[in-house]
């Protein structure tokens, strides 16, 4: 159902007839160029972004920890920085993705480079993120002055989060998350033997620091694609895997698994909602995932809280 309103029904409703009738049809390319698209999307980023979410509570032993809390998308923030307010060149869809992703993965490299130099637990190494992360605001924020009226906004728009103009390019780099997605889902139990405790995985034989540099990397890549396609999008990689952790339990199998399904279909909703709630304009998606997620999270820790 989700899938039908969000193709056919919404600002302006497509003929399912003429679409199928006529493939020259401004239908047919609305639906083609625009709707089937931003679906696509919607699934893979929902997915990704609460997948990850749901492997860094593990492996960072926090149930903070969510892809922005690494730093790793405000790496992407400053490559979109550079871009809108520092370089002479075009805002184009590829040089945006591609200084995104760029960007992550900097700081992703920061990030490895002090933990294995420093031998940093999972403690530090959140802090460590939480320390780039702030730098990487501290960017932006001065980026703001450097930038015209319209890049800023522009920026700011990007950096709330948003499926707008979402094309068949960002499918295709999407596309890349699915085989790591299916790869980190079948490390579901070693992520059970972490939740032991480093010293009971040691001792089962898991060299615990390079198994979570390895993932920090692989989630890095994820995450990294993830915002170079639709911007900042806060929460859904926290609120999913703690609700499914409230009504699953411990297992990461199921927990993994309902928590790609359940964040696609969060991001669903939200990007239906963001294109209908107000017909002249669309609110940024991240918008509307924060003000769906926080009732919902909050009613969940109160009533597992009485039980």
């Amino acid at each position: 159902m989700l899938v039908t309103i969000s193709i056919f029904f919404l600002v302006q409703n497509l003929s399912i007839s003429e679409i199928l009738k006529n493939n020259n049809s401004i239908d047919f390319k609305i639906f083609e160029d625009l709707r089937l698209p931003r679906l696509f999307a919607c699934i893979l980023i929902g997915s990704a972004l609460s997948l990850s979410g749901a492997i860094l509570q593990v492996i960072l032993s926090n149930p903070l920890a969510e892809p922005g809390i690494m730093g790793i998308s405000g790496g992407a923030s400053v490559g979109v920085a550079l871009v809108y307010c520092f370089l002479s060149i075009e805002p184009s869809i590829l040089n945006i993705m591609c200084f995104a992703m760029v960007g992550s993965l900097i700081f992703t490299i920061i990030l490895v480079v002090l933990s294995v130099k420093f031998y940093f637990s999972a403690t530090k190494l959140l802090l460590a993120g939480l320390s780039l992360g702030l730098f990487s605001s501290v960017i932006v924020t001065w980026s703001y002055y450097f930038s015209t009226a319209l890049n800023m906004k522009l920026l700011m728009y990007w950096l709330m989060g948003s499926l707008s103009g979402i094309s068949w390019i960002h499918v295709y780099v999407l596309t890349l998350t699915l085989p790591i997605m299916i790869w980190l889902y079948f490390k579901s139990n070693v992520l059970d033997l972490i939740m032991l405790g480093d010293l009971h995985a040691k001792q089962l034989g898991i060299n615990i620091e390079r198994f979570r540099i390895i993932l920090i990397v692989v989630l890095s890549i994820v995450i990294g694609l993830c915002v170079s396609c639709s911007g900042i999008i806060s929460f859904l990689g926290l609120i999913v895997p703690h609700c499914m952790r409230l009504l699953l339990g411990s297992s990461n199998k199921p927990i993994l698994l309902n928590s790609a399904i359940t964040g696609a279909i969060l991001l669903l909703i939200s990007d239906i909602l963001s294109r209908s709630l107000i017909s002249y304009t669309e609110i940024p998606v991240g918008i509307i995932i924060t003000t769906l997620s926080v009732p919902i999270f909050i009613y969940l820790l109160i009533r597992f809280n009485h039980e």
